[in-house]
């Protein structure tokens, strides 16, 4: 067994490696995707290494050019595949360039421990899924929505109005040293957002109340993230109706959906599961320069 750079003869079979558990490797998959045909990232963009027993893929890292570094070994949790053993591959550069670590628990505490350096912070979160079948068999509660609530779809125009939500979401949820925030970096990647994602928004009697959408589009299943309602009307179920729009959205094309949460954020995962969502595995974000 050895790491190796991937080559476009790889992309089918890390395809096949991949994609019959998707919902463990989105943010990898997204890279992968390009005007919704399969492609390995530019050169610039990322870089992709393959560990192959033989003929057959065993594992995958993608670094990407902002420094995240995704694993992707076994294919789900219980599986006998094990997770690839031996030294962590040479990565030119890589304590230069490495930002964080994402991923399914066990690839990542994997990398924990063979890594070159530390991670300065790692933080535990639930990995959730729902599928299409279950979100549209179930029996969701009915809830009386307050008066004056519309939900529609965000778009670039509205950038300017969610941007408050999204420094509010990424200081409650995200960042690890708030002093270090920037709010230009937040307009940025909210400005992509609204390009790229599948993003939702919430207008109580014209104020902007709540937010939801995908941070990573995959082949087969989407990742949900951002969710964020104004202190002043949490609990009044409008997180509810934002959240079951953007899964209609979403099943309407793909088939399954994941997001990852905090263990301790006890309302979060009280409306996913209320939403059908069901805990698939343990996620890690390992951060290098926190």
């Amino acid at each position: 067994m050895k790491w190796r750079r991937a080559g476009k003869r790889d992309l089918s079979q890390l395809l096949n490696f991949i994609l019959p558990h998707e919902w463990r490797a989105v943010p990898y998959t997204s890279r992968l995707r390009r005007q919704g045909k399969a492609a390995f990232p530019e050169a610039l963009e990322a870089s992709v290494l393959v560990y192959k027993d033989g003929s057959d893929i065993q594992g995958t890292m993608m670094l990407t050019s902002a420094g995240l570094l995704l694993p992707v070994f076994t294919p789900a949790r219980g599986q006998s595949q094990a997770i690839p053993p031996g030294p962590f591959p040479g990565w030119k550069d890589l304590a230069l360039r490495l930002y964080s670590v994402m991923g399914p628990i066990d690839e990542v505490g994997w990398l924990d421990g063979v890594l070159p350096l530390r991670a300065s912070v790692s933080i535990d979160y639930h990995l959730m899924i729902q599928n299409r079948d279950s979100f549209s068999n179930a029996r969701r509660e009915s809830f009386p929505y307050p008066a004056g609530l519309v939900v529609r779809t965000a778009y670039p125009r509205d950038l300017a109005a969610l941007l408050p939500l999204q420094i509010r979401y990424e200081l409650e949820e995200v960042v690890i040293n708030r002093e270090g925030h920037n709010e230009q970096t937040c307009r940025q990647n909210l400005k992509r957002s609204l390009h790229q994602q599948l993003v939702l928004m919430a207008e109580l009697n014209g104020k902007v109340v709540a937010k939801a959408g995908t941070n990573a589009r995959g082949f087969t299943a989407d990742q949900v993230g951002g969710v964020f309602t104004v202190e002043d009307v949490r609990n009044s179920g409008i997180a509810f109706r934002v959240m079951e729009e953007l899964l209609r959205w979403i099943f309407a094309q793909k088939s399954t959906v994941c997001l990852f949460v905090k263990k301790n954020n006890l309302p979060a995962l009280s409306l996913y599961g209320k939403l059908g969502f069901r805990e698939a595995d343990g996620y890690r974000i390992s951060y290098f320069k926190a």
